[in-house]
């Protein structure tokens, strides 16, 4: 079990990971960015969500930020069941899946600062986003991650992303426990001010 949790689970605990272009590659952890980083321009939120703890902090984002809103979503869904979507979200893992996404009218030239979301599965990002990330070029974009979940693995999640998103910009990526409690928002307001987002 590495992330995944039952909807009705919730935690008070936050936590803010910052995750830098080379830092992240060589496993390391900062609290400061160096240079810093400014997200600029039109801003984008994409994001899959399983149980909704995704799907809240997006949307916190993208009214915070006055961001476009786009849910990543699978043209098989998983399970709605906690169980089974265990199962199914290992295997898939194991094989390196890539589901297939309704992605209609996700156009990124657009935009210039990019957020993405998903919960942490074991260890690592879902499927349904390396899918997104194969299919898309993030060439020039700024990009904030941020993510959901109570296996402490974004350093892990992060490089996979980063990986699969490469010649991108990244700043400070979040880390919240579960649903993120009573402080989310505010937890939210500082990550974005620490990137520079106006």
């Amino acid at each position: 079990y590495r992330g995944i949790l039952p909807p009705e689970q919730k935690s008070m605990t936050i936590g803010l990971r910052v995750a830098r272009n080379a830092l992240a590659q060589q496993g390391q952890e900062s609290t400061s960015a160096n240079p810093p980083f400014k997200a600029t321009g039109n801003k984008l939120v994409i994001y899959y969500s399983w149980s909704g703890n995704t799907r809240n902090m997006a949307k916190i984002i993208a009214k915070k930020t006055g961001a476009r809103l786009i849910e990543l979503k699978l043209k098989q869904p998983y399970s709605v069941n906690y169980t089974e979507v265990l199962t199914q979200a290992w295997q898939a893992q194991q094989k390196r899946d890539l589901p297939e996404l309704d992605l209609t009218g996700l156009k990124l030239e657009d935009y210039d600062t990019i957020f993405i979301g998903y919960p942490l599965w074991w260890a690592s990002i879902p499927r349904p986003l390396a899918t997104m990330l194969t299919k898309y070029d993030f060439t020039g974009k700024n990009l904030l991650v941020f993510s959901s979940g109570g296996g402490g693995h974004l350093q892990q999640s992060y490089s996979d992303l980063m990986k699969l998103a490469q010649c991108s910009n990244f700043g400070t990526a979040l880390e919240v426990s579960y649903s993120g409690g009573a402080e989310l928002e505010e937890t939210i307001s500082e990550w974005l001010r620490a990137n520079g987002v106006k």
